[in-house]
């Protein structure tokens, strides 16, 4: 041991310089430099097998580094880099530039490099602008560079000249003519408001990136890549983890292997129409799909159906995405029970910024079973287990959930215990069914042998003597213990859906108007009123999703209701057969969009007498362009009018359309009808007024 710290010295001293030594010959030869010193500096980078790049170097997280090039960026990992050499520092290089230049265009070369955006050098591109403007006083893109005006054919000063052509100074720098200025202000005044300033965050989302940018994200479980912003594209990441997290508690290895362990691959597009153009065949109503063939999930980022988005179908995807790592031949399986499941944990799932809940009822499917129960288009047990697949909105959605929730859930509703019901055949179908080749062989008669030992199982478990005291006890269960969640809530004639569906409604003060019950409202409708029980005028509120996703800043930032009526007819052209002709009404250029009172935009249409297509109508509680409660002279009330009236026994319906959420599309409607909408009579056969819109 030394002696002493001189002794100790002696010692470290030849190791640290070697250490020295070593360190700068790497340096020098291979360029390596902690990552951290590079960030802020001008570097070249040589990579493997690749071009080399020029750049300054923004961020280094330790996999790859940020590089800003002259115009664009780069993320550059760190396995593909052979050396990084440092550059010289743009003050130094612009010294070496300025020395050689000669004329005004050579200042004005430079200007160009110093405005790059890894040079970044402001000061000094305005000093060589004016270098070369002392050269060549009329030099066009110099003149242009420096902000100058060029007003019958002299350049003059950026104010002077500006001036001279009645242009005012904005708050942002930029020289408007009055009427510019005046539409900046009122669209600077829109974007204060939340509501609108997120719409507009919400289309930057579906803006994205090209797919040729895009990493994919790696999880312990999954693959996404997803083309809209990075943070979003994360956001989902995380939540397929967190899915998986919950399945894996309720799925233990020891009863269900993974048949298959490679990771999830997952392809999230920016938005609804080019994840549609990616596959046309799908049709507009689809949210997402697993593709059984590359096991891969497929969705787009926005709004799905009247309250879901895209967490819920991938919610919806990912138990399809492990179905197939746990069932050894998921193609054989019966489409009630994959479908059924798939309700079950993705559409019945409660997602938060605090995690993922599951065995929650989902809203809709329940909504269309109990509906079907109360019509003929209930499909009993028997059929239902034999019903094949083929089309996206087959009972087996719905009807396959309303089968395995009474399994999982009954019991807390009085019913038997079907949990043993569940476990034992979802074992079954995991390990046991035909290989599909042979399946497909025989399918309706697979169907039937699956079918037969369903049954089987669900009698022995539950003492049930027959299917049909069964269905009796389950449809008792659908109807009267499962309660139908409300998109909104009433007081008086007001009804808010604020919350879930983003939208208010306050319906006309009419004595004879009554709330339409939770129960007995059709598919489409959110919220309704009514005159009759089995007849007479309704009305009705619709939100559906935005099929559309085409829309940039002028739906929020102004758009007049003949736009949005316009929209309509589009949505109905694209979407055939799921919207019926209706009678449109148009604001005839007035705003569609203003700062309401509790500083939200709203809309208050008055309605009065009997409209026609196209007819204008008052927005804000102007109600001037309305016609009058009378027709023509000599005619009676309610009677074909020569200006368009509706004409009584014909089949009319009026809606206000219009739009304020990327995801949402809403539809306010009016009609006269019968119990079943099917056939309208006459209606408006008087005044209605103030339907006010509020989000």
């Amino acid at each position: 041991m030394p002696r002493s710290l001189k002794d100790l010295s002696a010692l470290l001293l030849p190791t640290i310089a070697c250490g020295l030594l070593t360190t700068l010959f790497f340096v020098s030869v291979f360029g390596f430099v902690d990552a951290a010193s590079w960030v802020g500096k001008r570097v070249k980078i040589e990579r493997k097998g690749l071009p080399v790049l020029e750049g300054r170097v923004l961020s280094d997280d330790g996999v790859k580094i940020e590089l800003q090039r002259p115009y664009n960026r780069l993320w550059i990992r760190h396995d593909s880099i052979a050396r990084i050499r440092p550059l010289p520092k743009a003050s130094e290089e612009l010294k070496t530039r300025s020395a050689i230049c000669k004329t005004a265009k050579d200042w004005v070369k430079v200007a160009i490099w110093c405005k790059r955006g890894d040079v970044q050098l402001k000061n000094a591109a305005k000093k060589c602008l004016k270098e070369a403007l002392k050269i060549d006083p009329k030099h066009e893109r110099a003149n242009q560079m420096f902000g100058n005006v060029k007003v019958r054919g002299q350049w003059y000063g950026e104010e002077e000249g500006n001036k001279m052509l009645g242009k005012v100074k904005a708050d942002n720098g930029k020289w408007m003519t009055p009427e510019e200025m005046e539409e900046y202000e009122r669209q600077k005044k829109i974007k204060a408001n939340p509501r609108i300033a997120a719409f507009l965050d919400g289309l930057k989302t579906r803006e994205g990136r090209p797919w040729a940018t895009v990493e994919a994200i790696e999880t312990e479980h999954y693959l996404v890549k997803c083309n809209s912003t990075e943070p979003v594209a994360r956001r989902y990441s995380q939540l397929m983890e967190d899915l998986y997290e919950k399945y894996d508690e309720l799925f233990d290895e020891d009863e269900f292997p993974r048949y298959h362990d490679e990771k999830g691959t997952v392809y999230i597009f920016r938005n609804r129409w080019e994840y549609v153009d990616f596959k046309p065949r799908i049709g507009p109503f689809s949210g997402g799909y697993y593709d059984q063939l590359d096991r891969a999930v497929r969705a787009f980022h926005g709004g799905f159906g009247v309250s879901d988005g895209t967490e819920e179908v991938l919610a919806h995807e990912a138990t399809h995405q492990f179905q197939g790592w746990i069932f050894k031949e998921m193609m054989s399986a019966p489409p009630w029970l994959v479908e059924g499941m798939a309700v079950y944990y993705g559409d019945g799932s409660e997602i938060t910024k605090s995690g993922v809940q599951l065995h929650v009822i989902p809203r809709a499917r329940l909504r269309t079973l109990k509906m079907a129960m109360r019509t003929k288009r209930y499909r009993p047990l028997e059929r239902l287990l034999v019903t094949s697949s083929g089309r996206a909105f087959g009972p087996y959605y719905d009807h396959g959930w309303g089968v395995i929730y009474w399994c999982l859930q009954g019991e807390k509703y009085g019913e038997k215990d079907g949990q043993n019901v569940w476990d034992r055949y979802l074992k079954h179908v995991a390990h046991e069914l035909l290989p599909f080749e042979e399946a497909r062989k025989r399918w309706g008669q697979h169907l039937v042998e699956e079918k037969n030992l369903f049954i089987e199982i669900l009698l022995e478990e539950t003492g049930y003597s027959s299917v049909s005291e069964w269905e009796k006890d389950y449809r008792k269960f659908v109807m009267e213990k499962l309660e139908l969640e409300a998109l909104g809530s009433w007081k008086g004639r007001s009804w808010r859906g604020i919350d879930k569906v983003g939208l208010g409604l306050t319906f006309p003060a009419a004595s004879d108007l009554e709330v339409v019950p939770e129960e007995e409202l059709e598919p489409y409708e959110a919220a309704a009123m009514r005159t009759e029980k089995d007849g007479g005028l309704r009305i009705w509120v619709t939100v559906a999703g935005n099929g559309e996703e085409q829309f940039g800043e002028k739906f929020a930032l102004g758009t007049v209701a003949r736009q949005i009526s316009g929209f309509f007819e589009r949505v109905r052209y694209r979407r055939t057969g799921s919207f019926s002709p209706r009678v449109h009404v148009s604001a005839d250029g007035k705003p569609f969009y203003y700062a309401g009172e509790e500083d939200f935009p709203v809309i208050t249409a008055s309605f009065s007498g009997k409209l026609k297509a196209n007819q204008a109508v008052g927005i804000g509680g102007n109600d001037a362009s309305s016609p009058s409660k009378k027709g023509k002279k000599g005619e009676k009330k309610g009677s074909k009018t020569e200006n368009g009236g509706l004409e009584p026994g014909k089949r009319y319906r009026v809606s206000l359309a219009f739009l304020m959420s990327p995801e949402k599309f809403y539809t306010v409607l009016m009609a006269g009808s019968t119990k079943a909408h099917a056939r309208m009579a006459p209606m408006f056969d008087g005044v209605i007024q103030s339907i006010k819109i509020e989000f």
